[in-house]
C-alpha cells in the first residue's frame, strides 16, 4: 500500500479523480477504477470509503458492458473487501446488501473449472480472502450481528456452516501465499471466524476442523512468526487494511484450548508491542487514529481477557498506558477517541425499530473505563467515582439483550460481566452481580464462552454472600460447559473455583474435584509452576 500511496500522492488525488472521470466518460471503466483504487491509499478509513465507493461505481459500469471480464473480478476482489469494512455503508442498508450480494456472487464463481491455474498467487489470495469475508458476513447476519430481518432469530449454534466456509477460504489463501508475511496475515484471518463466532465451540465438528489444521496454521506458529516490521505493513496494505493479529485471538484461544502459558505470554507481548507502535505512529503524525479502528475496538474482546486469565496485570497496565485503547479513557483526549468512533459512525450504526443494534461507542468506552478501574489501586475516592458511573443491573442486561455483537463474539470479556464483577469487588454489591450473571445466562443460551464466565461470576457472587452450596453448583455448571467446548483453561479455573467455595469441609467431593483438576491440567502445555501461580495457595495442591 505504501508504494501505491506514495505514487498517488506524487500524482495528486485531485488529478486522479479528474483522470478517473475522464476515463469513465471515454468508456474506460477499468482504468477509472484502478485510478480510484490508487487514490484510496492516501486516506484513513473515512477517506477510503469515498474513493473505494467511486472505484466501485466504475466497476459497476464495466460490469454492464463486460460482465465476464477477469480484470473486473480481480479488481473487485481488492476493492470490495475494503469497502465492506470501511465507513461507507451501514450493516443492513440497501447499499450494504448490494455490496454483499456482489461479494457472494464473486465468491461463488472465483474458481470456475479451469480458471484457478490461470490466476497468479496474489490473485488467488485476494479472491479467497474475499470469499472468507463474504461467508463471515453471512454468518454475522445469521447470528444477529447485522441489521436486517434475520438479526433476532439467533439460530442455535451453527447449522449454517458459514464459519467453516470462511476459514476454509482463508486456508486456501494461506496455501497460495508465496511469502511469510502474507501467510501470517492469512493465518490470522483464518482464526477470526473460527474464534469470533463462539456459539460454534461446543460442536464436535468445530474441534474436528480445528484439530485438522497443519502446524503452520496453528495459533502458536502464527505467534512465533509474526513480526511487526514485516507483517504489519502487509496486513494494512491488504484489501481490508486490518492487522488481525492485533486482536489477540491467537493468544486467547491458545490459552483456552491448550493452556500454553509460555506461548500465550509471548503472543501477548507481541500484540501489546504492536499496539504501542501504532500509538507512536499516531502521536508522531505518521498515521491517524481511525486507521486502526478495528484493531482498537476488537482487542478488548481477546487480548485483554487472556491477560486477565493469566493474572498478567503488569502487561495489562503497560498496554493501557501505551495504546490507543487506553488513551480513550486514561487520556480523555477526543482525538484519541476518533479511532473507535469511526466504527459506529456507519459500519456499526444500524439499529432496528425495537432497539437492537450492533453495539455502541458508549458501551465500548464503559468497558474500557471498567477495565481501567479494575487494575487501578483502590481508594475511597476511586470507589466513589465508580459508584457514580456504574450502570444498574437493568442497564447492563439491556446491553446484553440489545447490543448484539457483545454476546455473540465477546464472551470472554462481556461489558455486563466486567461491570458486575467490578461492582462486587469494589462496591461490595454482590447482589447486583448475581442479578447480572443470572440475567446474562437467561438471555444467551448458546455462547459457551459467555456462559462459562457468567456461571463463574454467579458462583463467586454467591460465595461472597455466604451461599456456598449455590456457589459450588454454579462452578460445576461452568466446568461442565467449559468441558463441552474444550476450554481446558476455563474448566481448570471453574474446578478451582469449586474447591475454593467448598472450603475445608469438602471431603470426598473435594477429592473428586481435585482428581478432575489433575486430569484437566495434565492435558495442558503449562507447567505445574505456571499453573500454581494462577490458581493460588490451596488449590494448587490439587495439581
Amino acid at each position: 500500500m505504501e508504494i501505491r500511496r506514495q505514487g498517488a500522492i506524487g500524482i495528486g488525488v485531485d488529478k486522479l479523480r479528474a483522470a478517473a472521470d475522464a476515463c469513465d466518460a471515454a468508456g474506460e471503466h477499468l482504468e477509472a477504477a484502478e485510478l480510484m483504487f490508487a487514490a484510496a491509499a492516501c486516506f484513513s478509513s473515512n477517506g477510503v470509503c469515498a474513493e473505494l465507493s467511486r472505484a466501485w461505481t466504475s466497476l459497476q459500469l464495466l460490469e454492464k458492458v463486460d460482465p465476464d471480464s477477469r480484470e473486473l473480478n480481480a479488481l473487485e476482489n481488492k476493492v470490495l473487501p475494503g469497502l465492506a469494512v470501511s465507513t461507507a455503508f451501514t450493516f443492513g442498508s440497501p447499499e450494504y446488501k448490494a455490496l454483499h450480494a456482489r461479494k457472494t456472487f464473486l465468491a461463488a464463481r472465483s474458481f470456475a473449472p479451469g480458471e484457478a491455474p490461470m490466476m497468479t498467487p496474489a490473485q488467488v489470495v485476494a479472491s479467497e480472502i474475499a470469499r472468507c469475508q463474504a461467508a463471515s458476513f453471512e454468518a454475522m447476519g445469521i447470528e444477529g450481528m447485522v441489521g436486517d430481518s434475520t438479526m433476532v432469530t439467533y439460530l442455535p449454534a451453527c447449522a449454517h456452516g458459514k464459519c467453516h466456509e470462511a476459514s476454509a477460504a482463508a486456508a486456501r489463501a494461506f496455501d497460495a501465499a508465496t511469502d511469510a508475511p502474507t501467510r501470517v496475515y492469512c493465518a490470522a484471518i483464518m482464526g477470526v471466524p473460527a474464534r469470533y463466532f463462539q456459539r460454534h465451540h461446543s460442536l464436535p465438528e468445530f474441534h474436528a476442523w480445528h484439530n485438522s489444521l497443519s502446524e503452520s496454521m496453528q495459533p502458536k506458529h502464527t505467534i512465533d512468526t509474526y513480526d511487526f516490521e514485516s507483517c504489519h505493513p502487509v496486513a494494512k496494505s491488504a484489501s481490508m487494511s486490518i492487522d488481525f493479529f492485533m486482536w489477540g485471538t491467537e493468544v486467547l484461544f491458545l490459552l483456552l484450548f491448550s493452556g500454553d502459558m509460555a506461548a500465550a505470554r509471548a503472543g501477548a507481548a507481541k500484540v501489546a508491542d504492536a499496539h504501542k507502535k501504532i500509538l507512536a505512529r499516531v502521536e508522531s503524525k505518521q498515521a491517524v487514529p481511525d486507521t486502526y479502528c478495528f484493531e482498537v475496538s476488537h482487542a478488548p474482546g481477546y487480548l485483554i481477557p487472556a491477560l486477565l486469565l493469566m493474572g498478567d496485570t503488569a502487561t495489562l497496565r503497560e498496554l493501557l498506558e501505551h495504546s490507543l485503547m487506553g488513551r480513550c479513557v486514561i487520556g480523555g483526549d477526543e482525538t484519541h477517541k476518533d479511532q473507535v468512533r469511526t466504527m459506529w459512525s456507519s459500519f456499526g450504526s444500524w439499529k432496528t425499530l425495537d432497539g437492537h443494534c450492533y453495539s455502541t461507542e458508549a458501551t465500548y468506552l464503559l468497558l474500557m473505563r471498567a477495565l481501567t478501574a479494575q487494575v487501578e489501586t483502590p481508594t475511597e475516592a476511586a470507589d466513589a467515582a465508580i459508584k457514580a458511573w456504574m450502570p444498574t443491573p437493568a442497564e447492563l442486561l439491556h446491553i446484553t439483550e440489545f447490543e448484539c455483537v457483545w454476546r455473540a463474539a465477546y464472551g470472554a470479556f462481556h461489558p455486563a460481566l466486567v461491570c458486575a464483577t467490578l461492582a462486587g469487588e469494589r462496591l461490595g454489591d454482590w447482589p447486583a452481580a448475581v442479578e447480572v450473571a443470572a440475567g446474562v445466562l437467561g438471555i444467551e443460551a448458546h455462547n459457551p464462552l459467555l456462559r462459562v464466565q457468567a456461571h463463574r461470576l454467579l458462583g463467586r457472587a454467591k460465595a461472597e454472600l455466604g451461599e456456598r452450596g449455590a456457589a459450588c453448583e454454579a462452578a460445576e455448571c461452568a466446568a461442565a460447559e467449559a468441558a463441552a467446548a474444550r476450554y481446558t483453561w476455563l474448566e481448570m479455573m471453574a474446578l478451582s473455583d469449586g474447591l475454593k467455595w467448598m472450603g475445608k469441609e469438602g471431603g470426598e467431593e473435594a477429592e473428586a474435584i481435585r482428581a478432575r483438576l489433575r486430569s484437566v491440567t495434565g492435558k495442558m502445555t503449562a507447567s505445574k509452576e505456571e499453573l500454581a501461580g494462577v490458581l493460588g495457595e490451596g488449590v494448587d495442591a490439587g495439581i
